[in-house]
């Protein structure tokens, strides 16, 4: 079944509104152009299953719900300011937001480079992605108080937890993830690779607490691999962190720690040159600390083929 918006239609598709428990499956949702094809505005658990979203100005918008579920979807062409947006108004909350194998793409020709491929804001406790892919766009993951997106927070709770397996984010603009206001991320044998302008992950100066990396490949981005500015208890642990820089020789590091970080763990990581040249990367230091930067322990790591060494 194909739905598609009429021209002038500025509330989208499918609007979920106090439901108890239903769900959109096997549909083809397209040409939304003023707002988000599918929105749910409360409800105890919305399911949608097979559901391809095609040149809307949002795919999908989670305002308030217990539970929304996201499965075996794909999301072509976003117009808006992000493909899917999950946070809540000041006074309500979204539970549990998960999202299982599901791909989006951005046509060339189409290219929005403004466009987050999954906003998290305020009013969220957890989001869960597993098989997530995320090609183009702007930014992949964005964790940020933002309530709706794009706009100054309005005062609700930080957004809390995030956690990511199989997670593949692959040439945006910007970075591939941006943790600015949050509690927890933790990420598991993720690829991210190829920032035109940004980092593969950046952790902001108003993160709160803790990051975790594990399993993962971050190469192949404009400025460091992982950039973190703010946030505590950070762990990067069996990870491959290799050819970034590439805007400049010797402008970024691998692993960059700055001023106002407290605790890190960066252990049994590769960060360095892999392409097999047997030459340098791009990287100026495997890692790089910052003085004022504390407790943090860097070990057991191979750091080779960096311009200026670990």
């Amino acid at each position: 079944t194909v739905l598609k918006a009429a021209p002038a239609n500025q509330e989208g598709l499918f609007i979920f509104e106090g439901a108890r428990q239903c769900g959109l499956h096997d549909l083809v949702v397209r040409d939304s152009t003023l707002a988000a094809a599918v929105s749910v505005r409360g409800g105890f658990w919305i399911q949608l299953m097979s559901v391809h979203f095609f040149n809307n100005h949002m795919a999908l918008l989670v305002e308030s719900a217990n539970t929304v579920t996201l499965t075996d979807s794909l999301i072509v062409n976003v117009m808006g300011p992000s493909a899917i947006s999950v946070g809540a108004p000041v006074g309500q909350r979204v539970d549990i937001f998960q999202a299982t194998r599901v791909t989006t793409n951005q046509d060339e020709s189409l290219q929005n480079v403004d466009c987050v491929w999954l906003h998290i804001g305020q009013g969220v406790n957890t989001v869960r992605l597993d098989n997530f892919g995320l090609i183009n766009g702007g930014v992949g993951i964005r964790m940020d108080s933002d309530w709706p997106v794009g706009q100054a927070t309005s005062g609700g709770q930080d957004p809390l937890f995030l956690f990511a397996n199989d997670l593949e984010i692959d040439f945006p603009r910007d970075d591939g993830i941006q943790l600015v206001r949050g509690r927890v991320a933790n990420c598991v044998n993720c690829y991210i690779q190829g920032s035109r302008e940004g980092n593969g992950i950046h952790v902001g100066k108003n993160w709160t607490a803790e990051l975790q990396v594990t399993n993962s490949r971050i190469s192949g981005h404009a400025r460091a691999g992982v950039n973190i500015e703010g946030g505590q208890h950070a762990v990067f642990t069996g990870n491959i962190i290799a050819d970034n820089s590439y805007s400049a020789i010797n402008a970024s590091s691998g692993v960059e720690i700055g001023a106002g970080v407290d605790t890190v763990l960066v252990s049994s990581n590769r960060i360095g040159a892999v392409s097999g040249s047997g030459e340098a990367c791009n990287h100026r230091y495997g890692v790089s600390i910052e003085p004022g930067a504390q407790n943090v322990l860097v070990s057991s790591n191979l750091l080779g083929g960096n311009q200026e060494g670990a």
